[in-house]
C-alpha cells in the first residue's frame, strides 16, 4: 500500500490539534474539521497554546488543503476542544457537537 504525504497548511500547524472529524460531504472533494489548544503549558515549555478557533480545511488532489474562512464554514470556537462529534438531530440534519476542556459544549450545524 502507498501512501503519499500532503503537508498541512502553515496555519493548521500553529496550535495543538487535538480533535479531528473527516466530513462526508459527498463529493470528490474531502474535508476535515479540526481544532485543539492547550492551556495547561508551563512558561518554561512555551506557555499557553491558544491559537486555534477550529478550523476548517478542504482538500483536493489539484490544490492540496486549503482553508475555509469562519465565515465561508460557520466553524468557530474558543477554548480547548477536545472532541468532535457528527450527529442527527430531527428530521436528520446534521450537526457537528463540539466537546471542550472545562466548558459546555458548542453545536454547529452542517453547511
Amino acid at each position: 500500500m502507498q501512501t503519499d504525504v500532503e503537508p498541512l497548511p502553515v496555519f493548521a500547524q500553529s496550535f495543538p490539534a487535538k480533535a479531528f472529524q473527516v466530513v462526508n460531504s459527498g463529493s470528490s472533494e474531502k474535508q476535515i474539521l479540526l481544532g485543539g489548544n492547550h492551556y495547561g503549558v508551563k512558561p518554561s515549555y512555551g506557555g499557553r497554546q491558544d491559537a486555534g478557533y477550529g478550523l476548517h480545511l478542504t482538500y483536493s488532489p489539484d490544490q492540496g488543503f486549503m482553508i475555509k474562512t469562519h465565515q465561508e464554514s460557520g466553524f468557530f470556537t474558543e477554548g480547548e476542544m477536545r472532541t468532535i462529534d457528527p450527529i442527527k438531530i430531527g428530521e436528520g440534519e446534521e450537526y457537528y457537537l463540539v466537546g471542550l476542556n472545562n466548558r459546555k459544549v458548542d453545536l454547529f450545524r452542517k453547511r
